[in-house]
C-alpha cells in the first residue's frame, strides 16, 4: 500500500503538447487518482497499523500537500481553457 501512495506522489510527467481540454482532463484524472490512493492508504493504515495517526503520518502529509498542488493545477487548467474559449469567441465575432 505504501508503494502505491509513493508511486502516485513521485510519478514523472511526460512533456507533450496538449490541447487545453486534454490538459484539464489529465489534471482532473491526477487529482482523482491521488484522492483514491490517499483514501486507500489511510484505510489500510487504520486497519493494520495500531499506531497510525493521520495528523503525524509523514507520508500522508506529503501526499496531501501534493494533492493540494494538483488541485491548484486543475483550477489553472480550467482558467486556461476559459481564456481560450473566450479568445476563440472574440475571434469568431470579427
Amino acid at each position: 500500500m505504501l508503494h502505491t501512495l509513493t508511486a502516485c506522489m513521485t510519478g514523472t510527467a511526460v512533456k507533450t503538447i496538449h490541447s487545453a481540454p486534454a490538459s484539464l482532463a489529465a489534471a482532473k484524472a491526477q487529482v482523482t487518482r491521488m484522492e483514491r490512493r490517499i483514501r486507500e492508504y489511510t484505510a489500510w493504515q487504520k486497519q493494520n497499523n495500531l499506531f497510525f495517526d493521520e495528523q503525524t503520518d509523514e507520508m500522508l502529509q506529503k501526499a496531501v500537500a501534493k494533492l493540494k498542488i494538483k488541485k491548484e493545477n486543475v483550477q489553472e487548467a480550467e482558467r486556461r481553457l476559459q481564456r481560450k474559449a473566450e479568445k476563440h469567441q472574440r475571434e469568431m465575432r470579427k
